[in-house]
């Protein structure tokens, strides 16, 4: 069998097209189509099917990926582990994380690790859905919340939870804010991921044999699956929001959000640096698992 073709299939359905595969692995279109078509034949099955849009697996199409893109991970593996023991740290990853943590937290330790590895190239994925790490070719994600893939190796950061801010422009026309039942009279800018009508507090600690818990109804004129829209409105003195304090860090110093209901926060959620379980983990992936541990436990 064709190794090379083996490895641009899996290229291609992990780039979601021909032409975006044939540009990330410099090679021209038509060669990654005659490949594939020479792949199709050897097996004698169609592993595409092609539409305007969109390319979609058949079901033996399927099979072959979810088989192919772990050999084509332990070989590109093996690749650089041979490299790094001759050049050290080098290489390209790829890692994936929430919106607002790679905007913020995860773009700052990324940077300071660039300066002092100047040989290795990054890609971030920023997006709010659960990534398929190999499916994908994903190097490694953040992710907040309780882990469900046990697929995956994991190492933990730190917890994070949202807290209420709100700007002094809205506070100074707004009702008082002492307790989370006085939310019931604001205008509250909501997080419809977590949102049923209520927002739920807690007060005491993660580890408080004490710790309290009040549902508050909310309402209000915006809500939105993205905290980072949130956040704007919030800025903006729209209402009170919910958000993780270290997307306020920068906010707070100059004075354009302040935390309300101070003590009070949701529920506290593990943050976890995973990674795809395999044999080895590659000398640049180790190093930068360490960096970003050492730097992200500041914040969470």
């Amino acid at each position: 069998m064709d190794l090379n073709a083996t490895f641009v299939f899996v290229r291609v359905i992990q780039a979601g097209s021909f032409s975006r595969a044939a540009k990330q692995i410099d090679m021209p279109v038509s060669t990654v189509s005659a490949k594939i078509a020479a792949l199709e034949k050897k097996l004698g099955v169609s592993l595409i099917s092609r539409t305007t849009r969109r390319l979609h697996l058949t079901e033996s199409g399927a099979t072959f990926f979810k088989h192919a893109v772990r050999a084509v991970s332990e070989l590109q593996m093996a690749q650089a582990l041979t490299e790094e023991a001759r050049e050290g740290i080098q290489g390209k990853l790829k890692i994936t994380a929430p919106v607002e943590v790679g905007m913020t937290t995860l773009a700052a330790s990324v940077s300071s690790f660039i300066a002092e590895h100047a040989s290795v190239q990054i890609e971030l994925l920023l997006t709010d859905r659960v990534v398929d790490l190999v499916s994908e070719g994903i190097d490694m994600g953040v992710r907040i919340g309780d882990l469900k893939d046990s697929t995956l190796r994991s190492k933990k950061i730190g917890s994070s939870g949202l807290q209420a801010f709100a700007s002094p422009v809205y506070l100074k026309k707004a009702p008082p804010l002492k307790k989370p039942q006085d939310l019931e009279h604001h205008s509250c800018l909501v997080f419809t991921n977590i949102f049923d009508g209520f927002w739920t507090l807690e007060r005491g600690g993660e580890k408080s044999n004490t710790r309290t818990a009040v549902r508050a109804s909310v309402r209000g004129a915006f809500a939105a699956n993205n905290l980072v829209a949130i956040h704007r409105l919030a800025i903006d003195g729209r209402g009170v929001a919910l958000l993780p304090p270290f997307l306020c860090r920068e906010d707070e110093e100059k004075k354009r959000l302040v935390p309300v209901l101070e003590g009070w926060a949701t529920k506290l959620q593990p943050v976890h640096i995973v990674y795809p379980r395999q044999s080895f983990l590659p000398k640049t992936s180790r190093a930068l698992i360490d960096h970003l541990t050492k730097t992200m436990d500041q914040i969470f």
